[in-house]
């Protein structure tokens, strides 16, 4: 009878233990499956598409996220939650949505009882969005009656952070307020972000307003 015991004891011992992780002391996240309501233990979650995703601001994207087991089959009746990296960049809603808010890069990640999934870069262009005058300057900034003063403007688009994306021969146009103090000739259309004119002054004295828009092409 004792060493039946034993044999018993060796059995449940060994049935209780197999498939038990490595370190005693961690719990593994697991999930509750629509088979039968058998508990699984998530192996591993994979969001898509899998990027780079290319936006322009405010277009958006629908992403998916599978979980998988030991045994790379995929788990039903799993609840996820999105994160992004940069809000600022894309957003993302409890479903999945990605929202693009502004220019750059965001990663997007989906998480279940503890398990992230892989990551996916969502790169927000500048594509819609029209270039802008960063700078405009004069010199001199003072001149007399009749006298000519140089105008330089500086273009960007969207991202400042990178160079301007701005085509080379976009024209920029001018306009001075009040007219009576002078006029503006454009010299030449954007080159590599930078364009310059010259401002004439008239017989009267004053302060004139330049304005520079960038023109549509």
């Amino acid at each position: 009878m004792i060493r039946l015991r034993e044999i018993v004891l060796s059995v449940i011992v060994l049935l209780i233990c197999t498939g038990c992780p490595d370190n005693p002391g961690v719990s593994l996240p697991t999930v509750e499956t629509s088979q039968g309501g058998s508990t699984v233990l998530i192996s591993s979650i994979t969001v898509g598409p899998a990027g780079p995703v290319i936006l322009s601001v405010s277009e958006s994207q629908q992403m998916t996220a599978q979980a998988f087991d030991t045994n790379n089959a995929q788990l039903s009746n799993v609840t996820f939650s999105w994160q992004t990296s940069d809000p600022d960049v894309a957003t993302v809603t409890g479903s999945g949505l990605v929202n693009a808010t502004g220019p750059g890069t965001a990663q997007i990640t989906a998480k279940s009882k503890g398990i992230t999934s892989n990551a996916v870069s969502i790169n927000v262009d500048c594509n819609g969005i029209p270039s802008v005058i960063s700078s405009i300057s004069a010199s001199p900034a003072s001149i007399t009656n009749l006298g000519t003063s140089a105008i330089f403007v500086t273009v960007e688009d969207c991202d400042p952070t990178t160079p301007p994306d701005v085509p080379d021969g976009t024209p920029v146009s001018f306009t001075v307020a009040p007219s009576t103090i002078g006029q503006v000739t454009p010299l030449a259309d954007i080159s590599q972000g930078k364009a310059s004119a010259t401002f004439s002054a008239g017989a009267s004295p004053g302060i004139a307003n330049i304005t520079a828009t960038v023109e549509s092409v």
